[in-house]
């Protein structure tokens, strides 16, 4: 199958299409947030020494995929793990793993955030950038 190359997004979804065979497709998009803590100053530190510190944790996320409900939960502040309801986060997991787009308002800040929460547990999948 032929890689996409534009990516256009309207209407809560993303649209690829491929310049070589002219294919539609239209795929499934997780819009996401972060919410976290810390005393290190983000505005002096930066989204990389912020997002580095021990003492910088997630507190919650929220998300929703394409025009459904928001859904939200709680991290757990010690072991980074969410507090989830089962399907929600195999979903989750499922989008993330398989490369589908992820959007945020602050990506290079939400980027951060989950690579830190990705290598303090075993609980959040590798984003595909």
């Amino acid at each position: 199958s032929a890689r996409p190359r534009k990516c256009y997004l309207a209407l809560s979804r993303c649209c690829f299409h491929s310049e070589s065979t002219g294919v539609h497709a239209v795929t499934s998009v997780l819009y996401w947030d972060k919410e976290t803590r810390s005393d290190v100053d983000l505005n002096k530190s930066g989204v990389e020494v912020y997002a580095e510190s021990p003492h910088t944790s997630c507190t919650m996320a929220a998300g929703a995929f394409d025009d459904e409900p928001i859904f939200g939960f709680l991290i757990d502040l010690r072991s980074h793990a969410p507090q989830y309801p089962e399907p929600l986060w195999e979903r989750i997991c499922a989008h993330v793993s398989a490369g589908l787009p992820v959007v945020a308002h602050n990506a290079p800040f939400e980027l951060a955030i989950w690579s830190m929460l990705n290598r303090r547990s075993n609980y959040w999948p590798r984003l595909k950038v």
